[in-house]
């Protein structure tokens, strides 16, 4: 996680990179949503887990929506790329959302 807050109960998870891309594509960024998640909400006790990723990155937001992070808003034209600008959607999940998700899917809430 890149920032906690922990006046707020919240963080911002910086970036998730599978750099090797012979591997992407395979679940790996999505596992390891789920341990930084489940490091958030059940070790560190937060109330929210936000991020930003690029409109493009179809994959990573697909990932990110599987792990049950609901867009909540699109900063159009945020950075500047050269000579394009890039939108960026801020996507997040809260503690609550995630504990029903662990429930619903019989995964058990410890080890």
């Amino acid at each position: 996680m890149e920032k906690i807050d922990r006046k707020n109960k919240s963080a911002r998870v910086g970036k998730v990179l599978v750099g090797d891309k012979n591997v992407r594509g395979k679940g790996i960024g999505q596992q390891m949503m789920k341990e930084i998640l489940k490091v958030a909400f059940e070790d560190l006790n937060l109330h929210r887990v936000s991020l930003g990723v690029f409109d493009f990155n179809v994959s990573a937001i697909a990932c990110y929506e599987k792990a049950v992070l609901t867009k909540e808003g699109l900063h159009r034209d945020s950075r500047k790329n050269g000579d394009e600008y890039w939108s960026l959607w801020e996507m997040s999940i809260l503690e609550n959302e995630f504990m029903t998700n662990r429930r619903s899917s019989n995964i058990p809430l410890w080890g």
